[in-house]
This record gives C-alpha cells, sequence and structure tokens, in this order.
C-alpha cells in the first residue's frame, strides 16, 4: 500500500483558505453515448465502479464517450483517504485491495510503482498532442514512477504526476496541462490519459476529471 505523502505545505494552505473556482474545460464531448442505455438500465449514477464482489469504490464514476475512451471522475476531496482506480478492469478498489494503477487524494496523483507499490506502473508524458487522433506510441518517450525526493528545492517526494497542473497564485485556481499521459498499468496494458478538470460542476476542489483510453 501507499505510504502518506506529505504534500506541498504551502499549496495545501493556499488551497483550504483559497475561493472555490472552475477551470477551464480541454474540450471533448462530454455527452456519454451509452446515457440512453443507462437510463434504461435505470441506474441513474453512471457506470458502476468495482467488479461486483463488494471491493468498489463509489467515489468513482465513468462515462463511456464511445470509441473507446472514458470519462471518469474522481471524487478524492477527501484529504486523507486515497481512492484507487484499477484501468485494466475500470475497478475502483477499497484500500487494502490489490490491483490498482493510480490513486487519487486531493490534488496528488500517485502510482502503483517505485515508493509506492509493488506493481510496476509507469508514467510518460507528451505536450501539446490532440488526446483523440493519438493512436501510437513515440518512440523517444521518457518512462518515470512515483520516486523519493531528489535534488530539488521542497522534501516531498517526486510523484510521477506531480506538474499536472498549473497554478494561479492569485485566484488559488488548479488548471490541467495540455498534456497527454501515457500509463503503462500494472497488468502490462497501454492507456492514453488527459486530466480535463479538478473542480465539480459547484466548484469544490478535489474532483478529478480526466479522459482515458485504451492504446
Amino acid at each position: 500500500m501507499p505510504r502518506p505523502l506529505a504534500g506541498s505545505s504551502v499549496l495545501l494552505l493556499a488551497l483550504a483558505a483559497a475561493p472555490l473556482g472552475c477551470a477551464e474545460s480541454i474540450g471533448f464531448d462530454d455527452t456519454p453515448a451509452d446515457e440512453e442505455a443507462e437510463e434504461a438500465e435505470g441506474d441513474g449514477d453512471g457506470d458502476a465502479t468495482g467488479d461486483g464482489d463488494g471491493d468498489e469504490d463509489e467515489r468513482v464514476e465513468h462515462d463511456e464517450l464511445g470509441g473507446g475512451v472514458v470519462r471518469t471522475t474522481v471524487d478524492a476531496s477527501d484529504e486523507q483517504a486515497w481512492v484507487y482506480l484499477d484501468l485494466d478492469s475500470k475497478a475502483a478498489l477499497a484500500e487494502g485491495v490489490v490491483g490498482w494503477d493510480l490513486g487519487f487524494r486531493r490534488f496528488e496523483i500517485i502510482l502503483n510503482g517505485g515508493i509506492n507499490g509493488d506493481e510496476g506502473v509507469e508514467l510518460a508524458f507528451i505536450d501539446g498532442v490532440d488526446f483523440e487522433t493519438l493512436t501510437e506510441l513515440p518512440d523517444d518517450l521518457t518512462w518515470i514512477t512515483d520516486a523519493a525526493d531528489g535534488d530539488d528545492e521542497n522534501m516531498d517526494p517526486d510523484l510521477a504526476f506531480f506538474d499536472w497542473y498549473d497554478y494561479d497564485i492569485a485566484t488559488h485556481v488548479l488548471t490541467p496541462k495540455d498534456r497527454v499521459y501515457l500509463v503503462r498499468s500494472s497488468d502490462g496494458a497501454l492507456f492514453k490519459l488527459q486530466i480535463a478538470n479538478y473542480y465539480s460542476e459547484a466548484g469544490s476542489s478535489g474532483f478529478m476529471q480526466f479522459y482515458w483510453a485504451a492504446i
């Protein structure tokens, strides 16, 4: 299981005192392709998370948008509890369940690899590329995972997802960077992922929304 992480104290204080705001959307059609089917089934709450064995976490909601693209919203607003997602099965796993790939807590995202897990999950990223048209991996990718604090100005662990946002010191708003991430999962599968928002429709922080698909 992941060890507790020491997030940036300055940023945590700023976020705690910040007025609520909404980050600008980075695109995509937000209408689920299976919306009518979901209504017909009567669930009304998006796709079920988990694998039906009682290990699911209801703080994760998936919407299938068609073409293999999934829009996932994670309620990571709890300042203490992590939310764990297995990309291979789309299952949101409870704490202590093996097989997760990504963990979420507020603005922090961890991998099940390096200092935070034993499953070998790795990450690479490409700036300024179109998510929908990215179908092949470039040859010059650099794969990284979560690591202990290196030679930098802070004492925080060097998370692979550390630099996913731009922070506006005047408004205290986090805005996702124009970046596509490539994730090699615990099962060795490859996924592309783009973070779209960090705020709920009401403006509450800690509601991570991202688009992802197998590649």
